[in-house]
């Protein structure tokens, strides 16, 4: 009888391997800094497709593991924040809408950040009837702790975690990943 093995703690120990090895955590050999893949040069295909989807996992992976690390706000609360904070006072609707939620769980969100006094709720200049949501300058600091959290564990992890070489390496990837972020009409 095989004995039983534990997969979380295998992931682990692949994980921890794959740091000090040079292969990725799936066991493929890692791909030199500066060096050119031949088989990427062309922008479809399977290496194409490879590509995108350990950009996936890979992006994946660091946004669940900086919340983790990070976070002072509850994600549902931290992204209803930055919402308000990037687009200005919106309405509940509209709000749901950008967070891809229902309308009722967009209300209890907005419902705990009120009673925290991160937002406040005006008339909406658009609807007698209704209502705007807006960002209180309580709201405005927590969002900008939990923001500055983010950003010393991020920079704590590329100062301790990569070499020189890497570090510079990464200084082209906000740009790169803006690019892919953008309108398809921006593109040539």
């Amino acid at each position: 009888m095989r004995p039983r093995t534990d997969p979380a703690r295998e992931a682990g120990e692949r994980e921890a391997a794959a740091r000090t090895a040079d292969v990725d955590l799936a066991g493929r050999p890692r791909r030199a800094f500066g060096e050119i893949d031949i088989r990427l040069t062309g922008h479809s295909g399977q290496a194409g497709a490879d590509l995108a989807e350990e950009l996936r996992q890979a992006i994946g992976r660091f946004v669940r593991t900086t919340r983790a690390h990070a976070d002072t706000l509850p994600a549902a609360q931290a992204e209803t924040l930055g919402h308000l904070d990037r687009d200005g006072a919106q309405t509940i609707a509209e709000l749901a809408n950008r967070r891809g939620v229902k309308h009722q769980s967009m209300s209890r969100t907005v419902g705990e950040l009120e009673a925290l006094a991160f937002v406040s709720r005006a008339p909406n200049p658009a609807d007698g009837r209704g209502f705007v949501i807006t960002l209180t300058d309580g709201g405005a600091e927590a969002l900008a702790t939990d923001r500055a959290s983010r950003r010393d564990w991020v920079a704590d992890a590329i100062a301790t975690r990569l070499t020189p070489d890497e570090q510079r390496l990464l200084t082209a990837v906000p740009d790169l990943l803006n690019r892919l972020s953008a309108p398809a009409e921006s593109h040539p």
